[in-house]
Order: C-alpha cells, then sequence, then structure tokens
C-alpha cells in the first residue's frame, strides 16, 4: 500500500492543479464575460460555478481562491518528488503538506458553507 501512496499523492495533486484551473478560467468568464454554467456546474438546480465565482467569497485580495489552490497543488507536485529524492534534505516536507492539507480541506469546508447558505448554489468542483 505504501507504494501507491506517492503516486496516488502526485495524481491527486496534478488533478487539483486542472481543477483549480478550470475554476479560474470559470471566474474570468464570469467576470468578464462569457460566463454562464455549462456541463458539471449546470448539472442539477443547485449547482453554479458561476453564481460562486461572482459571489465575494471567491476571492481574497482580489485574487480568484482558484489561483490559490492552483499554487498550492503545484507546490505538492513539486515538493513531493523532492522529499521523495532527497529525504534528508527535505525532511519536514510531508508534515508541512499534511498541515497544509488540514487547513486547504478546512478553508473549503468553509466555503461549501458559505456556498450552500449564503449563496444557495454550490460548485461541485
Amino acid at each position: 500500500m505504501r507504494r501507491l501512496a506517492f503516486p496516488l499523492a502526485l495524481l491527486c495533486a496534478a488533478a487539483g492543479v486542472l481543477v483549480s484551473l478550470e475554476l479560474v478560467g470559470v471566474h474570468v468568464r464570469a467576470h468578464f464575460g462569457g460566463g454562464g454554467d455549462t456541463g458539471l456546474c449546470a448539472a442539477a438546480a443547485g449547482f453554479s460555478c458561476e453564481a460562486t465565482s461572482l459571489s465575494a467569497f471567491s476571492e481574497v485580495a482580489g485574487l480568484p481562491i482558484a489561483v490559490l489552490g492552483a499554487g498550492f497543488y503545484a507546490a505538492i507536485l513539486v515538493l513531493l518528488p523532492l522529499h521523495r529524492l532527497k529525504p534528508a534534505a527535505f525532511p519536514a516536507v510531508p508534515g508541512v503538506i499534511s498541515l497544509a492539507s488540514l487547513g486547504a480541506v478546512g478553508y473549503s469546508l468553509v466555503l461549501f458553507a458559505a456556498s450552500v447558505f449564503v449563496i444557495g448554489k454550490a460548485c461541485p468542483y
């Protein structure tokens, strides 16, 4: 099982980058034209990536949260192989990633609650 942990973590981080970049695109289209929900974002009445992208919760200091997410996952894609290749040189990487991931999950739960209870729509991504 431990042999699968590294490639699975890399796969999850790569998926995180791709989803984050898709959400950056949704944010840009919602704010600068060409918006509208399509695909998974329009799959159910309670879904709207555009509505969540237009809310005050979608940015931190003017920066879309999805950009922060893309950076977070990209950092994981860089840090994990560094630790794997030279664990003695990067001993704190697993702890840093674990702690940062807990923070990211907590922040995601806050955003989900804001989506459902304040905005009234949720983005399925």
